[in-house]
């Protein structure tokens, strides 16, 4: 499966890395697009919003997309804390297969893995 992501501060990418997944796109402008089916893997923006440059991607690809996983920061932002996912869930009807704390645990990744089927 491919996976998307996106990362700002690298807590997505480290996290992504940690699959040992090597068919990966890196959403870096919003303009790229995908022709398989995907997972999402992104952080949240200001207050547990969508980042634009994912929001820009999902506009034209949303409809490939199996499910979506999102980083946030509990610590700082215990609110608003991974509710981008609720927001790519209502927008882009995309499944949410997990939230992680900055760039996840081994049961983060453990759970990934098993969401993924890997």
């Amino acid at each position: 499966m491919k996976v998307v992501y996106a990362s700002r501060t690298g807590n997505v990418e480290k996290f992504v890395n940690k699959l040992g997944i090597t068919d990966l796109l890196k959403i870096e402008t919003g303009d790229e697009e995908v022709e398989d089916e995907f997972v999402l893997f992104t952080y949240n923006d200001g207050e547990g919003d969508i980042p634009e440059v994912v929001k820009k991607f999902l506009d034209n690809n949303a409809f490939l997309c199996v499910g979506a996983f999102t980083s946030g920061n509990a610590l700082n932002h215990p609110y608003t804390y991974n509710q981008a996912a609720e927001k790519i869930k209502e927008l882009y009807d995309v499944e949410i297969l997990g939230r992680f704390d900055s760039d996840g645990d081994e049961d983060d990744v453990d759970d990934a893995l098993n969401a993924l089927g890997l």
